[in-house]
């Protein structure tokens, strides 16, 4: 294929767009109740929560371009090191 393809890939972008943003969202906000959580059980849930919220905000900035693979890789890397140094 050659010349350009925006034609093409831009519709189908546009119709899976909406749906993966809610599905996103339905995700990060299914974490909730695990903020509200205390005690013992906060503290085993609360890094996991963390984690993966800020997991889906940084591949949800990838996605849409706003991360070049420096940056990527910097973001990947903190995230990282949350997990490794999360109290417990």
């Amino acid at each position: 294929m050659t010349g350009d393809t925006r034609e093409l890939v831009i519709p189908p972008c546009m119709k899976v767009g909406r749906p993966i943003f809610f599905s996103v969202m339905i995700m990060l906000i299914s974490f909730i109740p695990v903020f509200m959580l205390s005690g013992r059980e906060g503290k085993l849930f609360h890094p996991l929560a963390f984690t993966k919220s800020d997991v889906h905000q940084r591949q949800t900035k990838a996605r849409r371009g706003q991360l070049d693979r420096p940056q990527l890789h910097q973001h990947l890397q903190a995230a990282s090191d949350l997990v490794l140094t999360a109290p417990v």
